[in-house]
Order: structure tokens, then sequence, then C-alpha cells
């Protein structure tokens, strides 16, 4: 977990499960991570670098993204390039991008609507904060999101 913590993979409002719960919980609300946590920033503030061989991750700041697009116009080329201009972003699948930007879920909606088509649909998951935001998927396929998706 230190090295995770290190490399900038884990922090304070990251998901962890301790063996033998059933609760999800923040690394900041348990005592032991949140000691990682601490210990790790000042090793940081010090100008003290981990010991592990591993290329350590790029400094991101933000929330991390999943975006999922179902195109029935040609917007496709200028969507992509408004996803690039949040942050970094990489087309991970056909219609799927991964994103690391400061907006929210639903900033991240409204900067991306404008480049889409009038058939075109729209996801955005906030995987940091476990938001959605979506766009044209009309009024029961909304309400289908809204039953399923739970909410801390």
């Amino acid at each position: 977990m230190s090295t995770l913590i290190s490399q900038g993979l884990l922090s304070p409002h990251s998901k962890v499960l301790r063996t033998g719960s059933d609760v999800w919980h923040n690394i900041s609300q348990d005592e032991d991570l949140r000691l990682l946590l601490a210990v790790d920033a000042s090793q940081k503030q010090n100008g003290e670098t981990s010991n592990s061989d591993e290329e350590a991750a790029p400094e991101l700041a933000g929330s991390n993204f999943a975006l999922f697009v179902e195109f029935q116009s040609d917007s496709r080329s200028k969507l992509h390039d408004a996803i690039r201009q949040l942050g970094p972003a990489k087309e991970m699948a056909n219609n799927f991008w991964v994103l690391n930007c400061a907006l929210s879920a639903g900033a991240v909606r409204n900067a991306l609507v404008p480049y889409l088509g009038n058939g075109d649909t729209l996801f955005v998951i906030d995987a940091s904060h476990n938001k959605t935001a979506w766009f044209n998927f009309g009024p029961e396929a909304d309400a289908k999101i809204r039953q399923v998706w739970v909410k801390d």
C-alpha cells in the first residue's frame, strides 16, 4: 500500500475494503492507512523519494473519469479533441475514454455537450467521487440510472 500511495495511485478519497469487512470506506477514514498517507506527505515535503524501482506515476491533480459515448453523428473527432483539452486523456476502446481533470462530472458533461451531435449519447463517471452525469438518454433511461446508481 505504501508503494501505491508514494506513486500517487491512492489518495485520501480512494476506497478500501478491510479483510473480513463488507464495508468500503475512504483511506482517510482508516487509521492505519491514514498514517501511511501522513508519512508519504512528510517524505515528499522533506524531498525524500521512494526506493521503488518502478517508474512513478505522473502527478495528476483532479478526478478520474470514465467517458462512454455512442455516436449517431460524425462528431467523433471534435469530441476527441474536446476531451483532450480537459486534461490528460486516453482512448481505451472505441467510444470509451479515461480522463483526469479538476472538473465535476456535471461540468465535464457540460463541456462536452456542445461537441455532440443530435442523436449522440454521453455517460460520464467520476470514479474518484462516485458521481455520474449523462446526456441525451431520455426520461426512461434517466429513471433506470437513478434506480441503479447508489451514492455514498
